[in-house]
Order: C-alpha cells, then sequence, then structure tokens
C-alpha cells in the first residue's frame, strides 16, 4: 500500500488532529501519539487520555508502552527494536506499520468485533502472561531508548565549547572594542550634556517669559560675584601660561646643547664643559673602559616634536575659548532662574496672611470630615459584623448539606460500583460460556481436518494413488457438515448389512452421502456422468412436462392450492422506524422532544397496553357511523388472529362479531390483556403485535410513526414484519424435494421480496456503566420528586442487571435481521448528553425521510413510463403454431374430467412409486460406495501378505556354513593337489546346485502362495455383487417405467372409458448373479461376468420395447372398436397423441439410464479386473526380482569360493548368504560355529511369601484402578484378594503360598491391616508384601529427605522420576553381582534396583503430566514402626526434617534383615523385634525440647484425609482436617500456647488427646503379613 493511500485514510476517513504527508509521515508518527489515536477512532485505546502530544523521550516510551498490548491484542509485532526504529523516525518502519495496523483495522470491522470482545474472548492464562510481557516490554524499552538528558548532554558541551571559543575571539579584540567604547561613551556624554543644556535654556527662556509678564520689579544682584570668577579663571591661565613657556625654554636649551655636543663630536673635538644633572649629553664615558658612545639625533624627530607642540598649543587654546563660551551661557541661563525665585519670594510675601485664614477653616472643615468618617466607618463595621455572621450561619449549612450530599455521593458510588460488578461478572461469564463454545468448536473442526488428513493418508497407502474426485467430495461434505468419519460400526463389516442398529450419527452420514450420490446420478454428473469408454456422450435427461402436468392435475384435484391472503394496506407514512437500545439509554427522553419539534408520533407499548386496559375498563364503543363494513372485517380478522381467539369455536366466533358492533378494536384487545394478566402469564407476542398494528392504523397519513423498544426479541420482530405487509421467508421454497420424480412444466415465478416495512432501525448505543449510573440518577431525581417506597427502588435497582442480560441475548438476532437482511440499522452512540443525543438522532430522522422522499418521488416519475413500455412490449394477436408438439409449451393438455375415486388412488399410487424409487436407489448407491473401501484393503492386504510371505528365512545360510566348514577343514598342503582342486571344484558345483534347488522351490512356493492368494474367489465374488447391485439398479428403473406406464395407461382411459384398467401386481423382473456361477463360468471358460450385466441391460431394454409396443397396439385396437361411439372423435386423437408422446419421453429416459447404468457397471467391474491384474502383475514381479537377485546372489558366492580354489587358499571370511544377499563377514574368522545365542534377560526366582517385582506391579495397578485414593473398605479388599487369587490361578501372578491359603487366612491378613474405621491403605499392604527390603533407620531417613530437598530446587515437595531415581536412598542404587560364566544362563536379578523403580510407582501422584513424587508423603510410609507410638515419632520427626527423640519404658527390638543379609524371611526373623539404631536416650520419659507446629501435627495426623481428597467421602467416626484443627487449637491453650506459635514436644506429649493420637496412629504401625503366611504353612 502506497505512503499516499495510508495519508488519505488518515486525513479523509479518520481525520486525525493533525495532518499527515507521505514526506513527514515518520517523523509525524514517531512520538505514537497518532498511532493512539487511530487506535482510539477504533474503540481500542481506553486510556488515550493518557497519551502526550509532546515530542519528548518521555512522552514518547508513554505513548509507545501504552499501544503495545492493544496492538498485540490485533496481532501485530511491536518489538522494542521496532519502536525504537519508530522513535528515531527510521524510513519504512511507520508506513509498514499503518499497513499491517489497516488491513487487522479493515478485518475487525468486517468481522464486527469490539475490542472489549477480543479482550474477553483472550483465554486467562493468555491474559496473566501479556501482561508479564508487557511489564518486561516497558521496562526494556526504558532501557533501550536514551532520555532527553542523555541527548541534550552533548549539545549542551558543544554549546560551551563554541562560547568558550567565542570568548577566546572576543578576548583577541578587547582593546579595540574598549577604544572604541570609551569614545562611544564620551560622544554620548557630551550629547546628554548638550541636550541638558538645551533643555535648561528652553526652561530659562519661559522663566524670562513669564517673568516679563509679572509688574513686579525685582532689583538686579551686584555683579562682583561674576567678576570675581573671571579674575580667578585668568589667574589660573596664566600660571598655566608661564608653566608651560617654561618647559618650553628648558626643552629649547637642552636641544641646543644636543646639537652641538654633536657637532664637536664630528668635528673630533672634545667637550671643554661638563653637562648638568639630568642634562642630554651627546657622548658619555662608559666606567672601566675608555672607549665613549657618542649620542645621535634627528632633526626630523625634533621638527616633530617642535610641531606638535605647536598643535597642543593651539588645541588648548580652542579649548580654552570653549570654556570660557560656556561659562558665559552657563551665566546667562542661571540669571533667568534667579529672577524666577525672587518673584516668587515676593509673592510668598505678598499672600502669607490670606494662607493663614484658610488654614484654619480647612482644618476645622477636616475635623468635621474626620468625624464624619468615624461615625460611618463604626456603622459599616456594624454591618459588616452582621454580614459575616450571616455569612458564618449560611456556609455552615451548606458544608452541612455538601457533607450529607458527599455521602450520599459516596453510598450511590457504591452502590454504582458494586452493581458494575455484579455486571462485569455476569458478562465474564458470559464471555467464559462464548469462549468454551467458540474452543469446542475450533477443537471439533481441528479434530475433523485431521482425520481428513488421515483418510487420504490411508487411502495413498492402500492404493499408491492419488485421491480421486469423488471420495474427497464425499469427504470435505462429511467435513463441512461437522461429521465424524471414523466412527466405528459395530458388529459389522464393510459390505454387508448388519442387523445391529446403526449411531445416529451413521444413519446422518448416510444419508448425506446417498443423497449426494442420487443427485449425481439423477444429474448424470461426477461419477454417474456418461463414461469416455461408452464413445457417445449424452446430455442429461429433459424433465417429462406432459407427466409433470398430469401429476400436478391430480394433486391440485386431491388438495386443492390454498389461496394467500392479500396483505394488508396502510397509507403512505414520512417516516417509519423502530428505537431500540438498553435499559436507560435516552430512548423515550429524545422521543418525546422528537414528537414535539417534529409532529412524529411515538407508540410505546406500556403505553399503549395501558390505554388498551383503560378502554375495556371504561367500555369503550364505537359508533356505527365511524364504524364502516370494511373496519368491521379487519377487526373480525385481528381479533382472529389474536391468541385469544385461536382456540375458540364457531358460537365464540359469532359473539366476538357481536362484541364488535358494540365495543371497539381497543377495547376487545384490553380484554384479551386483562385475561392473560389475570391468569399470571405475560402478554402474547401476537396480542402485543395487534395492539401496535391498531395504533399504527390510528396514525394519520403523510405523517410518521416511532416504536419505542418494539420489537423486544426477533419472534416480535418476525410477527410485526408480517403484520405490516412484510415477508419473512427465509429462501427455503426453491428447493425441491427429492422423492418427486418430475417438476412442474410452468412453475410459478418467484415474486420479488417486498422492500422492508420499517424505514429504519435506530439502536441507542451505550455501555452497561452509563446503564447503571442512568439508573441510579434516575432513582435519585425520582426520590427527590416525589418520596417513594425504598423497598421499590431496590427492586427497580434489582432489574438492571436483569434486563442487561435480557438485552444482550435479544439483540445478536435482532442485529442480524435489521443489520443483515433488512440493512436499515444505524448506530447512535448515546453515551452524550441530552441535547447531543437529540440533534444525533434527528439528524438521522431527517436524512432517512429525506432519501424515502425522494425515492416516493422517482417512482411517481418512472411509474407511467414502465408501463407504457409493458403495453408496448406485449403484442396484441400473439400467432399461433400451426402443429404444436405435446409437451412444448405452445401444447394445450387435454384435461377431461375424471371419475372421483380416481385422483386420490392415482396420487398414492404415484407417491408409493416415488418413495420406492428413491428408497432403492438410495440402498443400491449405499451397496455401491461401501465395496470402494473393501476393495481397496483386501487388494492392499493381499500386496502386504505377500510381501512378508517373500522374506520368510530360509535354508540356504545353514548348508553354506556346513560347507565352508568342511572346505576349511582341507590340510593346506593337499589344496595345491590339482585332484583335490578337482574335487573341491566338484563339491562347490554340488553346492551351487542344491542353493538353485532352494532357489527354485522357493520359487515354485511362492508361485503357489501368489495363486492362492489371487484365487481365493474373493475377485469372482465381489464382481458378482457389483453385477448384482447394477441389475438391481437396471430392475428399480424398469420398475419406475412400468409404474409410471400403467398410471398414464388408467389416467388417459379414464377420460373417455368407464370401464377402468386394474394395476398391475407383478412386474417383469431381472435375474441376478451368484458368484458360484462365476467361478463356474471362469473354469469352463464362458462368458465373463460383464457379459451378464450386458445381457441384463438388453433384457431390460427388449422389455420396455414391447412395453410400449403393446400399448401402441392395445390404443389401435381400443379406437377401432370406439370408432362408432358418439365421443368426440378429436379429443380422443389428441388423448392418443399425448399419451404416446409422453410414453416415448419416459421410455427413452429409461432406457437412457439403464444405458448409463450399464455403461458404469462395465466401468466398475473392469477397474476391479484390472486393479486385480495390476496387483497379479506387482506380485509376480517382486518374485522375479526375488529370484534374479537370490541366483546373482548364488553365481557370486561360486566365483568367490571358485577364486579361493584356484589360489588353494582358505576362506578366512565367513561367508553369508542371506535371502537375496551375499558377502563376506569381516569380523567373523574362521567361524565353525554359530555365533552363541543372546544371553536371556534376567528374571527374578519366585519365593514362597514374597511376590516377585513384576508380580507387586501386577497388584499395584489392580488396585490403583479400584481405589485411586489409596484407601478402600476391609470388605471390598477382601473380595477384591479373592477375586484375583480365583481368577489368576496358575498364571503365576501371585505367590504360590497366597493362591494356596484359604479365607479365614487371608481374613486374617485383612484384619492386621485394616484401622479403626475399617478402611485399609493398599500402599502399606504392598510395602509389607515387598519384604524384604532394608528398613530405614530415623537418621537414615532424614539425610534422604535433605537429598530429596537438595533435588527438588524449586522446594515444591515433589520430585520427578529422573530426580528420584539420581537421589540415593539409604541402600546403595547399584549393587554388583556376579556374572555366571556359563553365556545360556541369565544374569542374576537385582532386586533392589527394581524395588527402587517399583517405589516411585507406588507413590506417584498421577495427576501429574510426567508424575511426580511426594518424598515427605513416602518416607513417612517409610517411618512406620511396629509400636505405633514409634513410628508417630518417627514419621513428625520426617516432617519436621529434624530428630525428634523420644524414650519408651519397654525395651528396644531388632531391626528387619537386609536383603543382602537372606533371601527369604524366616519365620524366626520374621516373628523377631528389632532395635532403632539411633535412639539414644537411656532413660525411660526423657523429652527432647524440639518445638512443634499445628501444620506439622496436621500432615503427620492427617495424611489419610489428605488422601482421600479425590471424591471419596471419608468413613463414619473420621475427623476431618478441620475438626483435627480445631482440636489441635483447643488443646494449645489448654497449654497456654498460641494456635501460631510452635510447642515444646516434651510439653505436648503429655497432653492425653496428644498420647492417645501417638497411640492409635495405626497407619504408622508396620504390619508384616509374612508372619501370619509362613506360621499358617508351618502348621500345615
Amino acid at each position: 500500500m502506497s505512503d499516499i493511500i495510508l495519508c488519505r485514510w488518515l486525513n479523509e476517513e479518520l481525520r486525525l488532529s493533525k495532518a499527515v504527508d507521505p514526506e513527514t509521515l515518520a517523523r509525524d508518527f514517531s512520538s505514537g501519539y497518532l498511532l493512539g489515536e487511530v487506535l482510539h477512532r477504533y474503540q481500542l485505546q481506553n486510556d488515550f487520555s493518557m497519551f502526550t502530544k509532546k515530542d519528548t523521550s518521555i512522552s514518547r516510551l508513554n505513548n509507545c508502552t501504552r499501544v503495545e498490548p492493544t496492538l498485540r491484542l490485533l496481532g501485530i509485532s511491536f518489538g522494542k527494536n521496532t519502536a525504537r526504529e519508530l522513535m528515531q523516525e527510521k524510513q519504512g518502519v511507520a508506513t509498514r506499520l499503518l499497513n499491517q495496523l489497516y488491513v487487522s483495522l479493515g478485518k475487525k470491522k468486517t468481522a464486527e468485533i469490539s475490542g472489549m470482545l477480543m479482550e474477553i474472548l483472550q483465554p486467562a492464562v493468555n491474559v496473566g502472561l501479556h501482561e508479564k510481557e508487557h511489564e518486561i516490554y516497558s521496562d526494556r524499552l526504558h532501557q533501550v531508548v536514551k532520555q532527553d538528558a542523555e541527548l541534550k548532554l552533548p549539545k549542551i558541551s558543544r554549546h560551551y565549547e563554541e562560547k568558550s571559543q567565542q570568548l577566546k575571539d572576543r578576548l583577541v579584540e578587547t582593546h579595540s572594542i574598549q577604544q572604541k567604547r570609551q569614545l562611544r561613551v564620551q560622544d554620548e556624554k557630551r550629547l546628554k550634556n548638550i541636550e541638558t543644556l538645551w533643555v535648561c535654556r528652553q526652561k530659562h527662556n519661559d522663566v524670562m517669559t513669564c517673568n516679563q509678564a509679572t509688574i513686579v520689579q525685582v532689583p538686579k544682584p551686584p555683579p562682583y560675584t561674576s567678576q570675581l570668577n573671571l579674575k580667578r579663571r585668568q589667574q589660573r591661565r596664566e600660571q598655566e601660561v608661564q608653566t608651560v613657556q617654561t618647559e618650553i625654554a628648558q626643552f629649547e636649551a637642552r636641544k641646543r646643547l644636543v646639537t652641538d655636543g654633536f657637532a664637536s663630536s664630528s668635528s673630533g673635538q672634545p667637550s671643554s664643559g661638563g653637562f648638568p644633572i639630568g642634562g642630554i649629553s651627546q657622548g658619555f664615558e662608559v666606567p672601566g673602559s675608555g672607549a665613549k658612545l657618542p649620542l645621535q639625533s634627528n632633526s626630523k624627530y625634533l621638527q616633530d616634536i617642535r610641531q606638535r607642540l605647536e598643535e597642543n598649543a593651539v588645541t588648548r587654546e580652542q579649548r580654552e575659548k570653549r570654556v570660557d563660551r560656556f561659562q558665559i551661557e552657563q551665566a546667562k541661563a542661571h540669571e533667568p532662574r534667579e529672577e524666577a525665585q525672587r518673584v516668587e519670594q515676593l509673592v510668598k510675601r505678598l499672600t502669607r496672611p490670606t494662607q493663614q485664614q484658610e488654614q484654619r477653616v480647612v482644618t476645622q472643615l477636616l475635623q468635621i470630615r474626620m468625624q464624619k468618617d468615624v461615625i460611618q466607618k463604626n456603622r459599616l463595621f456594624r454591618e459588616q459584623q452582621y454580614q459575616q455572621r450571616r455569612e458564618r450561619d449560611f456556609q455552615e449549612a451548606l458544608e452541612r448539606e455538601a457533607a450529607l450530599a458527599q455521602q450520599a455521593k459516596l453510598d450511590r458510588a457504591e452502590e454504582i460500583r458494586k452493581e458494575l460488578e455484579f455486571c462485569n461478572r455476569i458478562a465474564a461469564e458470559r464471555a467464559q460460556g462464548r469462549y468454551k463454545k467458540h474452543f469446542q468448536t475450533c477443537k471439533d473442526i481441528l479434530e475433523q481436518i485431521v482425520d481428513l488428513a488421515t483418510k487420504v493418508g490411508e487411502y495413498r497407502l492402500h492404493t499408491g494413488n492419488l485421491i480421486p474426485e469423488k471420495p474427497m467430495r464425499e469427504w470435505k461434505e462429511l467435513l463441512f457438515s461437522g461429521l465424524p468419519l471414523y466412527e466405528p460400526i459395530k458388529c459389522q463389516q464393510p459390505g454387508f448389512e448388519s442387523s445391529a442398529p446403526l449411531d445416529p450419527v451413521e444413519l446422518e452420514k448416510q444419508e448425506i452421502l446417498n443423497n449426494q450420490d442420487y443427485d449425481e446420478y439423477t444429474n448424470m454428473v461426477g461419477e454417474w456422468a456418461w463414461p469416455e469408454e461408452a464413445g457417445e456422450t449424452k446430455l442429461p435427461l429433459t424433465n417429462n412436462n406432459i407427466l409433470g402436468h398430469v401429476v400436478l392435475r391430480l394433486r391440485n384435484i386431491v388438495r386443492q392450492p390454498a389461496m394467500e391472503p392479500s396483505p394488508p394496506s396502510f397509507p403512505h407514512y414520512t417516516i417509519k422506524a423502530c428505537v431500540l437500545g438498553k435499559f436507560c439509554s435516552g430512548k423515550t427522553t429524545c422521543l418525546a422532544k422528537l414528537a414535539e419539534a417534529h409532529g412524529i408520533y411515538v407508540l410505546s407499548a406500556d403505553s399503549l397496553i395501558e390505554e388498551a386496559l383503560n378502554a375495556h375498563y371504561n367500555g369503550e364503543e364505537v359508533s356505527q357511523v365511524q364504524v364502516p363494513e370494511q373496519q368491521e372485517e379487519n377487526d373480525g380478522e385481528l381479533l382472529l388472529t389474536s391468541s385469544t381467539s385461536q382456540t375458540s369455536d364457531l358460537d365464540t366466533q359469532e359473539e366476538s362479531r357481536e362484541s364488535i358492533v358494540r365495543l371497539s378494536t381497543r377495547a376487545m384487545q384490553g380484554a384479551a390483556a386483562e385475561k392473560e394478566l389475570r391468569k399470571g402469564n405475560a402478554i402474547p407476542n401476537e396480542l402485543l403485535v395487534d395492539i401496535m398494528v391498531e395504533a399504527i392504523r390510528q396514525v394519520p397519513a403523510q405523517s410518521g410513526w416511532i416504536l419505542d423498544s418494539f420489537p423486544v426479541d426477533i419472534t416480535q420482530a418476525y410477527l410485526l414484519e408480517k403484520a405490516l405487509g412484510g415477508s419473512v421467508d427465509e429462501g427455503n421454497d426453491a428447493v425441491s424435494s427429492r422423492t418427486e420424480l418430475v417438476a412442474d412444466p410452468n412453475p410459478p415465478k418467484p415474486a420479488p421480496p417486498p422492500p422492508p416495512v420499517l424505514d429504519l432501525a435506530l439502536l441507542l448505543d451505550v455501555p452497561d456503566e452509563c446503564v447503571v449510573r442512568r439508573s441510579f440518577t434516575e432513582t435519585d431525581n425520582t426520590a427527590a420528586a416525589a418520596t417513594s417506597h425504598p423497598t421499590d427502588k431496590s427492586l427497580y435497582l434489582a432489574q438492571i442487571p436483569h434486563r442487561i442480560t435480557d438485552f444482550q441475548d435479544t439483540w445478536p438476532k435482532l442485529e442480524k435481521w435489521f443489520g443483515g437482511r433488512q440493512n436499515i440499522l444505524v448506530r447512535v452512540d448515546a453515551d452524550v448528553d441530552e441535547e447531543e443525543l437529540h440533534k444525533r438522532v434527528a439528524s438521522v430522522l431527517q436524512r432517512v425521510m429525506t432519501q424515502e422522499t425522494q425515492e416516493v418521488l422517482s417512482s411517481k416519475v418512472s411509474t407511467p413510463s414502465v408501463t407504457n413500455e409493458d403495453s408496448q412490449e406485449v403484442p396484441e394477436n400473439p400467432p399461433e403454431s400451426a402443429s404444436p408438439c405435446p409437451g412444448s409449451s405452445s401444447w394445450v393438455y387435454v384435461d377431461e374430467p375424471l371419475s372421483p375415486e380416481l385422483p386420490e388412488s392415482l396420487v398414492s399410487h404415484w407417491d408409493t412409486v416415488c418413495d420406492s424409487y428413491v428408497n432403492n436407489v438410495k440402498l443400491v448407491m449405499q451397496q455401491l460406495h461401501s465395496q470402494r473401501p473393501v476393495i481397496n484393503l483386501h487388494l492392499f492386504n493381499i500386496r502386504e501378505e505377500y510381501k512378508q510371505y517373500l522374506g520368510r528365512p530360509e535354508s540356504k545360510q545353514e548348508l553354506v556354513s556346513h560347507w565352508q566348514k568342511d572346505f576349511n577343514s582341507k590340510a593346506d598342503d593337499m589344496r595345491e593337489d590339482k585332484e583335490t582342486k578337482a574335487e573341491l571344484h566338484l563339491r562347490l558345483d554340488e553346492l551351487r546346485e542344491c542353493l538353485w534347488d532352494i532357489s527354485d522351490k522357493r520359487k515354485e512356493e511362492d508361485e503357489k502362495e501368489s495363486a492362492n492368494l489371487m484365487g481365493d474367489g474373493w475377485l469372482e465374488e465381489h464382481t458378482a455383487v457389483l453385477v448384482n447391485h447394477h441389475s438391481v439398479l437396471m430392475q428399480v428403473e424398469l420398475d419406475r417405467f412400468q409404474d409410471t406406464l400403467c398410471i398414464l395407461r388408467v389416467y388417459y382411459l379414464s377420460m373417455y372409458t368407464q370401464v377402468l384398467p386394474e394395476l398391475p401386481s407383478k412386474l417383469d423382473c431381472i435375474p441376478l448373479l451368484d458368484h458360484t456361477e462365476v467361478q463356474h463360468q471362469d473354469e469352463r471358460q464362458e462368458n465373463p461376468p460383464h457379459e451378464k450385466l450386458i445381457s441384463n441391460y438388453e433384457e431390460a431394454l427388449t422389455a420396455i420395447s414391447q412395453l410400449v409396443s403393446a400399448e401402441a397396439h392395445q390404443g389401435e385396437t381400443q379406437e377401432q372398436k370406439k370408432k362408432d361411439r358418439t365421443h368426440n372423435q378429436e379429443v380422443i386423437n389428441r388423448i392418443h397423441k399425448e399419451y404416446a408422446a409422453t410414453l416415448d419421453h419416459e421410455a427413452n429416459a429409461a432406457k437412457a439410464r439403464i444405458a448409463l447404468v450399464k455403461a458404469h457397471g462395465l466401468v466398475m467391474v473392469q477397474s476391479l479386473q484390472s486393479r486385480a491384474e495390476e496387483t497379479l502383475s506387482d506380485m509376480e514381479r517382486w518374485l522375479e526380482s526375488d529370484y534374479l537377485a537370490g541366483m546373482k546372489s548364488i553365481d557370486q558366492l561360486a566365483e568367490v569360493v571358485g577364486h579361493h580354489i584356484a589360489a588353494g587358499a582358505k576362506l578366512q571370511y565367513e561367508l553369508l548368504l542371506q535371502c537375496t544377499d551375499f558377502y563376506l563377514n569381516g569380523d567373523c574368522h574362521m567361524v565353525a560355529s554359530p555365533a552363541p545365542p543372546p544371553r536371556p534377560p534376567p528374571l527374578e526366582e519366585p519365593t514362597r511369601s514374597t511376590p516377585t517385582v513384576t508380580q507387586l506391579e501386577s497388584l499395584q495397578r489392580q488396585l490403583c484402578d479400584v481405589a485411586p485414593s489409596g484407601f478402600m473398605s476391609s470388605a471390598d479388599f477382601f473380595s477384591l484378594l479373592m477375586d484375583i487369587i480365583s481368577v489368576n490361578m496358575g498364571r503365576n501372578i501371585l505367590p504360590e503360598l497366597w493362591i494356596n491359603n484359604n479365607e479365614a487366612q487371608l481374613l486374617e491378613v485383612v484384619s492386621l491391616l485394616t484401622d479403626a474405621y475399617e478402611l485399609i491403605d493398599w500402599r502399606q499392604f504392598l510395602l509389607s508384601a515387598a519384604l524384604p527390603w532394608p528398613l530405614p533407620s530415623l537418621s537414615q531417613l532424614l539425610v534422604v529427605l535433605q537429598r530429596f530437598k537438595a533435588a527438588d530446587t524449586a522446594d515444591t515437595g515433589y520430585v520427578t522420576e529422573e530426580q528420584y531415581l539420581q537421589t540415593e536412598l539409604w541402600f546403595s542404587n547399584e549393587s554388583v553381582l556376579p556374572v555366571p560364566e556359563d553365556p545360556s544362563e541369565p544374569p542374576p536379578y537385582d532386586r533392589l534396583a527394581n524395588l527402587r523403580k517399583f517405589f516411585f510407582q507406588l507413590f506417584a501422584d498421577r495427576s501429574f503430566s510426567p508424575p511426580r513424587l511426594n518424598y515427605v508423603c513416602m518416607l513417612q510410609y517409610f517411618a512406620a514402626d511396629p509400636n505405633p507410638i514409634q513410628g508417630f515419632i518417627r514419621a513428625l520427626s520426617v516432617v519436621l526434617g529434624q530428630h525428634l527423640k523420644y524414650s519408651f519404658p519397654d525395651h528396644l527390638v531388632k531391626s528387619m534383615p537386609s536383603i543382602e543379609q537372606a533371601a527369604e524371611l524366616s519365620a524366626s526373623e520374621l516373628d523377631g523385634d528389632y532395635k532403632e539404631e539411633d535412639t539414644p536416650c537411656a532413660s525411660s520419659g526423657s523429652l527432647g525440647e524440639m518445638a512443634v507446629s499445628i501444620p506439622a501435627l496436621l500432615a503427620v495426623i492427617c495424611r489419610k484425609v489428605t488422601t482421600m481428597r479425590d471424591g471419596s467421602l471419608l468413613p463414619p467416626g473420621c475427623l476431618s482436617q478441620e475438626e483435627h484443627t480445631e482440636q489441635l487449637v483447643r488443646v494449645f491453650r489448654e497449654m497456654d500456647y498460641k494456635p501460631e506459635d510452635c510447642a515444646p514436644f516434651s510439653v505436648l506429649s503429655q497432653h492425653p488427646f496428644i498420647q492417645h493420637l501417638m497411640e492409635t496412629s495405626t497407619h504408622y504401625q508396620f504390619v508384616n503379613i509374612h508372619r501370619v503366611l509362613l506360621a499358617h504353612r508351618m502348621n500345615k
């Protein structure tokens, strides 16, 4: 997609906040703001208000992080690399992302799936996973994208580097700039001074002007001040002049001295005089040397100095002149100011008394004003205090009201939250239900696709060819129908009928396949198209119009066609609409405003029902003048269609017609509604629609009406459409029945579907949160307007979720009806204020009304022209054909009157013929369909069996090995003898002859097997079956023709004769073929089976021709006999002509179908025979290749042996000749005897009472199937044990000692294992039965526990089988057993290693996949002890993970023997006690200070309860885990411990309850069942 199309989509369709240009696409979308805006326009980005429009890295990260979950929901990849490239404005990234977004949003818009629905459809597991991925994505994106500070830091450093460089450049020009700046400052100061002087002068002139205007004359000041200043200035100037003259004189004197000195030095005469101090000498003597340095001068330099001094003097004089001029001007400027000061002083002196009086008056006035101000301030302060008090009281009242309002607001918000949670919970349940349904549908589809692929694979495996079109079409049809392909059929073999009833699914599959085959057969397409082998290709048969007319006429006589009622008429309305929406979506309020503004009638179902009830209560009547006859008829029809009058009889109808005259329609509808309401029923939909239609009839023409919240469901929508003259036909009338063999020659044209009766269906769409909020607001407003009962309010609010749910249940079908079928649905977002909603709805209605007006005008304009064109096209007198053919469109059928009873019998007979024909054809098709898989499977089995037979072992190798031994037994010195070589060559020839005889004999056996496989009569049997099926199909066609002939004969003869012929009871039959006949024909080399099919075809054609000729001859005879009768001869001729034409058509059609059956049968028979021949040729090819390979291997062997004979050497390597392969075995040197057989696998030797590991595993599987929890009642265990012993007698499933025991002995064993609740732990039984195995000590158990915890790194309490096998138990994992030297003896059996694996299978938890082992639970079983108290202590120590010591007053006993010490348990050893190895306590009653918690005690006490959580009930008297917890909490509190604390076991063990638990813990008591079994053995 180009950038231009994307920009058009973004700018014109979406209208983004910023216009997008193709050149700036990457820059505009780099911040992610516009991307979020696009998703927000499709209502997918709910948090768009959190997006920022700034171009900073923080804003970009925020926007991209919020966009990522939405893009993942749409299936668009937006990884951190894509986000980084997008923010870096990389070319092509934004375009690619927008292309994907455009495609995904287009699919979403087409599927009409909202964002909320997409989120709901996600599995709960994926939602949590996506949240974790989003967190990781945010963290990584923040790490990848740099912050603004990191981006700006190089810019800032570069900026300051440039600034420092500029400063360095400026320092170079500092001096020149400063000089220029000083000059500029001086010029500015000078200009400022000049401006100041000018301003002073201007003021001076103004003052002088004022002074001249005054009359007062002020004497001038004495002039001595200015003269004094002038004198001082002159004296200063003279002093400066004298100083300058003195300096000049001194300079000139020095100049002369310098000049003279220079002259004397140039003449070579020394100077006679010395220089004064500070004078300039022309030369001087350097101290320490006699040389003199002359002072050089330049006249030009002196002239420059002199000129500069002169210039300075001139400049000084000019400066002095300027200073003098300035001082004079300044003095002149001061004179007007001084003059003004004098005038002002004079005025003050003159006005001094007047000012004093005025000041006194002003002072008094100010005092009075101050008094007034004080009084006014006091009054204002008092008023302000009063106002503050009133404001304070008012503010307190407002605060109280605000607090109450805030509390009410919080309460309402809490109620709204609860309602929203309830609504969300309901929505989540609905979404979960939809998800489960969708998941199950997808699962079924996937399974069907897998079945289809498997079916294709099986076909390719059986046939080795590509899938034909017909099987693939059948499989696809079953797949699209949702039916399984592999549903098993019980008690039935393919190709044969079964007596057992079929599954309904299988019946449906057969019906679909039969219908498909029947359609192909009748239409002559697909498999039943004319085969190419037949030569001529014929088109499908045409319809017999005459027979169709006959059948249609007979049906119309028997069943009169019902007249369709004319649709009701309504005047023209400007608008016909309905407004739908959720509860509290603003429908009624908006429609009220529209009705008031535009004059549209709003019809509400509730209001109309109330008006009807009021009319019934008031007995509303209609005057006879206002009710014409037509209105009475309409009212009568309306009343008849209502639900209350559907069961009324003729008397009630007469009474209703009499009541119409008195009561109005609305009153009668109100009576019907009241009757239903009194019964406690809802008002029927039919009555509701009648009420709405009656209200619509009352709306005046050229106006509009809108239905408020009606229809509610799809049923009401259908009834309303029908009542207003519309159509709700689903379009299934065009599907013709397969049981009708002929079609109507002139079928009526289907009427065009009428337009929808409604012009508009408007949906006010609001979210559930808005509904709940508005409903609470409405209840608050109602409560404020009028006091209502709180119960009514609660009932009103309780209906909100149910109303929302009802709308969500009914809306999908309504949306499909109005939006899909009628295309009049318009959605309006109603989550706005009332004014905005009113504007939106009004604009939609105005647009629809404008369109309706334009359509009406266009229809009025186009109607006359269309009428004229139609009138011009229809000719006035169509020409008639001279001689029409019977059955053509211009043929006039003979419709003479028939006897009354004849049509019914003919119609029933025709229906029977049609049903029989269709059912028989489908039955034949089903049988032919079932033959295909049978043939494919049988041929495949033949090939596979023959391949296996060819690969059977042979006796060549034994002969070759024996011959090689004899060959190598010859001495080496005799091998070079010629006679010996000749003898060896002779023996080689004999060996070759023997091998050739074996190969020939094997070839004969293979040929015989091939002949047996192909000559078992299967081919002849199935050939006969195919021929018979096609013969039956020919018989069906022949029967159809005969029955049709009889019906036509009776129909046409009954038109002109009174004596009717009888229908024949016996029809011509085609003989079938038996498979034995086929075999005899093959033996006699007579005609093949397909000739029987051809003969049957010829017999059927002959029968049809004979029937047709007989009918023609009979017709001629009857015509000659009835020439003298008075019947209309012309009608009779037309009858005979029509009868002959339809008979010829039926005969030709029957012959064509029979020819098609013959051609199809020949193709199938030839295909079967060709496939059989192909199978036979494959078998012969395999046989030939096998035989040739065997002969080649024999020649190779002879060549090798002949070379060794010629060389006089022995055969160093073994000669191997197996089947068709010959090679030398390089690994075997001089093999004189065959290799020893492999060592047999180790087997465990059975003992007297101890079962083997294999027997234990078998018992474990059986017990696990019966009681998965591990516990079962003693009675069930005894019966199961007896069943196992009785059923498995002689099968080596149990030891011999167990099988020979009687019931009393088994009862004694069961009693030892039974606990106080009559339960048996069969795991404990298997552990006891598995003895002998090493019994662990407590220290060993704790060490093994630590090993398991080290293997369980996740601390889950479970280990896998691999971890279990890697962990070392208390006995060694690997034991070194001696291997017998005889290789024929099996190695010794490692019982401990196999018991170790059996222990995992015994205690593994099968609920996990793969199974896991709860190692703590397993070690508790091994902690069992003959003393239950010691077993309890050991189990508790295992749970705690530490050694819990406890001593007993009685002596401890000896441990059980290990498997290394004894292979069997003797009675004395099993009777003896064992001693705990690691019990260090010697004194009785001494207790350890180990602390124990309640959970640890529960883990030991409630092992049975925890194990029986699979749904089985606890036995009577057995306490649950909660009850045990309560008792332990009570014990802890009695001993002053908190339930959450750990108490010392030394203290707890003193409590009677704990002691009772320890003494009665029988599930930790070790039981030895071998003692009982061996004791009975010894007694016997």
